[in-house]
This record gives C-alpha cells, structure tokens and sequence, in this order.
C-alpha cells in the first residue's frame, strides 16, 4: 500500500467527570478488568482506561494468554479558533501456544510477546472565516518476540530459538480548506509517510550464545500531494473533482484522480457517477 491512516479508539473528554470500573471471570480461569476515567480540566476534556484479560486457554497445558491496555486522550483548546486531539495507547500481549505444525499439543514452552505503542495528533486552526489548516500526524511502533525449546526434527539436543522484529509506521499531513461561495469547498494539502521493518531468526543449543540465521531490513516512504473540490450546484445536485500525486521510494512517481457526480432525480431516486 502506498498509504494508510493510523486510527486510536478512545473515549473522549466530558465536562461531567465520570469513572467506572468492571470485572468478569469465566471458565478455563479466564479473568477481565478494566476502568476508565473521563472529565475536563482548564485545558479541555481528557479520558484515560485501562484493561486486563487473561486466560489459560482450551488446552491443558501451555495455552495461556495475557493482554493488557493502557490508554489516554485530551482534547485542547477548542473554541471558535481552534481545535487540538492528542491520543495514545499501549498494549502488551503474551501467547502460549502448545501445538506444532500439525496442530498437535506437544510444547511445552513455545510463546510470542508483543508490544505496540500508537500515538496519533489531530489540530486545527482557523485562520479566516473561510479558512482552516489543519495537521494530522500519527505513530505506530511494534515489537515482537517468539521464542521456543524443542528438540528439532531428527535431533537429540534440544534447541533454543528466537525470532524477533521491530516495525514502525510515521505520517504526517497538513491542509488547508477553503470554503467559497456556492456551496463549496477547497481542499490542498501534501503528507509524508514512512515504514520500517527489521527482524531476525536465532537459534542454538540451550544455554549456548545463539546463532543468527537469517535477517531482514527494509524501509520505505511516500510523499503525495492531493487537492479536492466538492460542491452542491443546487440542493439536488453535487460534484467531486480530486486529484493526487504520489512519489513512492519503491515505485516510480504517479498520478490518480476522481470525479464524481450525485443527482436527485426524483424523491427517492438519486444517481451517482464517478
């Protein structure tokens, strides 16, 4: 893909404060908890959570999961002039997983962990009447480990392997909408996004330093530029005109567009093109 959107669900902000705390349990010893807070303070609105869930799976032995979640957002500054949106959230994640490529329950030790960290910023300013700049930036960052001891096929040592990796995804955009008369509306803007990617394959016999045995790193980024023109001609008829220009490090530069039309023909008839 050559782009994408980073997305954090969270609560928003109240100017009532409000709290709450929850708790279930279930079989194979599964547990839930979480709690929330959201209120106001002179800055703006803010909301911030927690959750934990844990099991010990369907299978006898070696079948636990654990997932844990911290979150938070604040809105800043709103009012006639501008808006601010910060939001966060960081999981962590364990999985036990006793089968092997059969799907046969035979390890004991093999599990995966993981850690996300996510971050996203959506401010405005007006700058006119009829004039608003906007800025979008978002982050989002994982880590990953599996690891396992097994005796490998046609063996007697039992072996230690891991496999890990670390990716992140950064963009951010900027814009500026015009609003004209006739109903309506200019958008240009331009947005920058980079991905990262590296991981590694280690194994050795238990106790031993481990030996790497395969790697891989990557990266890449993207750099577009857009404009939109969206407008109602009347009350029963609008338009789209859109256009992007996109300079990929992996692909050689290019250039897509959208038009776009929606008539009403009768009350309950309407006709779109594009």
């Amino acid at each position: 893909a050559v782009s994408g959107i980073v997305q954090i669900f969270t609560r928003r902000g109240s100017d009532q404060g409000r709290a709450s705390l929850g708790a279930r349990g279930g079989t194979y010893h599964s547990l839930d908890f979480d709690g929330d807070a959201v209120g106001s303070s002179p800055l703006g609105g803010f909301s911030v959570g927690a959750a934990h869930h844990s099991t010990d799976g369907i299978i006898p032995f070696n079948n636990e999961y654990r997932n844990g979640t911290l979150s938070s957002a604040l809105t800043l500054a709103q009012g006639a002039s501008g808006d601010a949106r910060i939001a966060a959230r960081y999981t962590t994640a364990e999985f036990h997983y006793p089968t092997d490529f059969t799907g046969q329950p035979v390890d004991t030790n093999s599990y995966r962990v993981q850690h996300r960290l996510t971050v996203g910023l959506d401010a405005g300013r007006i700058l006119t009447p009829r004039v608003e700049a906007r800025l979008l930036a978002g982050n989002n960052d994982v880590w990953d480990l599996s690891e396992d001891i097994a005796v490998p096929f046609g063996g007697t040592t039992p072996q230690h392997s891991a496999s890990r990796s670390r990716g992140y995804r950064r963009d951010v955009e900027g814009r500026l909408v015009f609003s004209l008369p006739a109903d309506a509306t200019v958008t240009v803007g331009g947005t920058y996004e980079k991905e990262h990617e590296n991981s590694s394959n280690a194994s050795g016999n238990v106790g031993a330093p481990a030996t790497e045995t395969d790697s891989f790193d990557a990266s890449r980024h993207n750099i577009a530029y857009y404009s939109e023109l969206l407008g109602n001609l009347t009350d029963r008829f609008s338009y789209t005109v859109a256009g992007r220009v996109d300079d990929n490090s992996d692909y050689r530069r290019f250039a897509t567009y959208r038009l776009g039309v929606n008539a009403a023909v009768l009350p309950a008839l309407k006709i779109r093109a594009s």
